[in-house]
């Protein structure tokens, strides 16, 4: 069966031969427990390749919602925008999760953070 994962990695990364993926292991799950056991660098068969979904000029700022593994949609389109816009643009991701703690891929969102001052996350 086919299965459709939301990459963390942006576009330039694909195109440099880098994927990263986020995905939640299920106990029992096929392809969850077939992609716990690889590790980085592992090399692996792709059908069809990222895609863009939107247009960053389109934007001239942004608020986005998000929560739980949505957090990887989160992180490619802030990026997209604040990158096509070399940060010039106010980019607002509101994170839904149970705790601050609960956030996943913050050390992402730090460096982001860091190095687009038009960038802010509000945790709800």
């Amino acid at each position: 069966p086919k299965r459709e994962y939301t990459p963390v990695s942006n576009k330039a990364d694909y195109k440099a031969g880098n994927l990263d993926l986020m995905v939640k292991i299920y106990p029992g799950g096929k392809m969850t427990s077939f992609l716990a056991k690889l590790r980085p660098g592992i090399a692996k068969m792709l059908v069809g390749a990222p895609h863009a979904t939107l247009n960053p000029a389109d934007y001239r700022g942004l608020v986005m919602v998000a929560g739980g593994s949505a957090v990887t949609v989160g992180i490619q389109v802030s990026r997209a925008v604040l990158e096509h816009h070399k940060g010039a643009v106010p980019v607002h991701l509101i994170l839904c999760n149970k705790t601050i703690s609960d956030v996943l891929f913050k050390e992402v969102f730090d460096d982001m953070i860091a190095e687009f001052p038009t960038f802010h996350m509000i945790h709800c």
